[in-house]
């Protein structure tokens, strides 16, 4: 070995702060361990059980016969190894490896990997992390039946929900035999695993009378079961193919949904993706994260991301539509100053549906361009197409609810969009500013404050000017103002772009004039 103890340890360290291992302590504490424990000479002591008891606190009485956690996490300890030095490490000239079959570090001094620039791996090297988050694997569904149940529903449901999934484009669905279920599951040293990140299985007890389907969401990151939940169908009173048709959907909608939680889920865990390698699935996640929040952060990121991509992959639809949202939101919201963004927004949202004519996200975009010039006919046709397109998406519905609403169709607006709302664990806020809106219109005034109570993003300030409204007109004036004050410390530059804020907020002149006039009696405008 030509490669110092020092030069060990200081490349540790820098694998060990690495973004692929700031996302697993369990992996971090397991390089560590077996890495220091052969420096000391110890390196023969290495067995699953040393391991199991020094560097992952199990007690005495773990067993690797039955118990495979190190073995396991061993293989993905060699993914997150090889895809730091395809990475963060691609320079390093100190290399750590573990071969396959032993718990023993190897240390080794390598010539150093010139990086390539070039946009063909520009999307390659901003996957930093062990698992890809948009890639899902559906196991069979494990199916029995009690006394004649009805058989073969298992295999039904589980193409159902291939069907479902097709829905929404962001996903990438593989699928598995319940034979290799253990096996793709828990092993992290196949290609297809070390793509995939959420794996969802499940299965069906069927009887004469009835049918039970329970699923699990697996996040293989942390090792966790992130969602669970059971459906009953009663076989007499149900169309067995439209069951399965509804509880598919529903099941798709519910995880891969763009306000689904693997969208969720993967929000949280944007701020260590901010100073990664620019990379197209990043720019997605960041895009989502500023459409739920709509704050200047998130926007800034998104933005800076989207116009990188433009650049990058000139031909990527999704990419053009989030450079619509986002263009439209900076301006309304007084994040930035584009030269003629109004026929910017509508010219980058034609460039998304001439490279994909379904482009959810372009649809979108156009709806909110028509929206602003109030043309409510072309808003009601393109909320129509949306949820003609996939009326189980909540995302769609969410959306039309939300653009009917506001172009003046308020009954059924709303009806989707509190539909919609139930159906998700983590609805986004600006959901529930629609129904703020339709409540403060008709004088109901604690029930326009309930919504905007729910919407829940602190550092955005259409939440607490629409509560200083609502809270002015109750007579609850030391309230009013406080969420006054909120507004001024978030947005401070609101009078600036007032008129083309309350164009994108109300689409009626009585409601804008309404309140407006609450917000000049505390001196906001």
């Amino acid at each position: 070995m030509d490669v110092t103890k020092k030069e060990v340890e200081l490349q540790l360290q820098r694998i060990v702060n690495s973004d692929v291992f700031s996302a697993s302590p369990k992996l971090r504490k397991f390089l560590q361990y077996i890495v220091e424990e052969t420096l000391q000479g110890n390196g023969s002591r290495l067995k699953q059980y040393s391991i199991a008891t020094n560097a992952f606190g199990l007690n005495e009485n773990f067993d690797p016969d039955t118990n495979p956690a190190v073995r396991l996490d061993a293989g993905r300890l060699r993914i997150a190894l090889e895809s730091y030095y395809k990475a963060e490490g691609v320079e390093d000239t100190i290399r750590i490896s573990v071969p396959k079959g032993r718990y023993i570090p190897i240390f080794e001094r390598v010539a150093s990997k010139p990086q390539l620039a070039s946009s063909k791996n520009v999307e390659s090297l901003g996957r930093t992390g062990i698992f890809e988050p948009n890639r899902l694997l559906i196991m069979k569904l494990k199916g029995s039946s009690i006394n004649g149940g009805v058989p073969n529903f298992s295999e039904g449901m589980t193409e159902q929900l291939i069907v479902e999934f097709s829905r929404y484009p962001d996903i990438t669905v593989s699928t598995s035999s319940d034979e290799a279920e253990e096996q793709q599951l828990q092993s992290s040293d196949t290609e297809l695993d070390l793509r995939t990140r959420f794996v969802l299985c499940g299965s069906v007890t069927s009887s004469i009378s009835a049918i039970r389907v329970t699923f699990q969401l697996h996040d293989r990151m942390s090792g966790t079961v992130i969602w669970a939940d059971r459906f009953d169908v009663k076989v007499g009173s149900t169309d067995v193919l439209g069951a399965q048709e509804e509880i598919a959907g529903h099941i798709a909608g519910i995880i891969g949904d763009d306000f689904g939680i693997l969208s969720y889920r993967m929000s949280l865990e944007l701020e260590s993706r901010i100073h990664e390698r620019w990379s197209a699935q990043n720019t997605n996640l960041f895009h989502r994260h500023m459409a739920r929040t709509l704050t200047e952060h998130a926007y800034q990121v998104a933005r800076k991301n989207i116009e990188i991509g433009v650049k990058e992959l000139p031909n990527n639809p999704m990419i053009w539509a989030a450079r619509a949202q986002a263009v439209f939101y900076g301006n309304v919201l007084g994040y930035d100053r584009d030269e003629d963004w109004l026929n910017l927004v509508y010219y980058c949202a034609q460039r998304s549906l001439e490279l994909d004519r379904n482009s959810h996200y372009a649809q979108v975009a156009i709806a909110q361009f028509h929206l602003y010039n109030r043309d409510f006919k072309a808003v009601i046709d393109i909320c129509d197409r949306l949820l003609e397109k996939n009326p189980r998406s909540a995302s769609n519905q969410l959306s039309t609810g939300f653009f009917r609403a506001l172009a003046g169709d308020w009954d059924e607006g709303c009806q989707l969009l509190s539909k919609a709302i139930k159906r998700l664990h983590n609805p986004p806020g600006w959901a529930y500013k629609a129904l703020f809106l339709n409540s403060y219109r008709l004088g109901r005034y604690e029930e326009a404050l309930s919504f905007i109570n729910q919407y829940f993003v602190p550092e955005h300030f259409t939440p607490p000017l629409l509560r200083a409204v609502v809270l002015f007109r109750l007579g609850r004036l030391d309230e009013a103002e406080k969420a006054a004050d909120d507004v001024r410390r978030i947005n401070p530059s609101l009078r600036e772009h007032v008129d083309t804020y309350f164009r994108y907020l109300s689409t009626s002149d009585d409601l804008t004039d309404n309140l407006q006039d609450a917000l000049r009696h505390l001196d906001l405008i």
